[in-house]
């Protein structure tokens, strides 16, 4: 049987991308790490200045 060609495909594509994100309720530049799929944050995630939360399932476009 010869190599599946979509392995690196699909592995790719279940990454998840950490980002740094400014705190949308203090401002902090970069003050919560997220980790993300597919534009989706996949677990809580807490600013580190003020604790604000964001919450597993959240969409990246909602905070922009």
């Amino acid at each position: 049987m010869g190599k599946i060609e979509f392995a690196d495909c699909m592995d790719l594509r279940n990454q998840k991308q950490i980002l740094e994100l400014d705190c949308p309720n203090c401002h902090e530049p970069g003050g919560i790490e997220v980790f993300v799929k597919d534009g989706i944050i996949v677990e809580d995630s807490v600013c580190d200045n003020c604790g604000y939360t964001l919450r597993e399932g959240t969409d990246l476009e909602e905070l922009e």
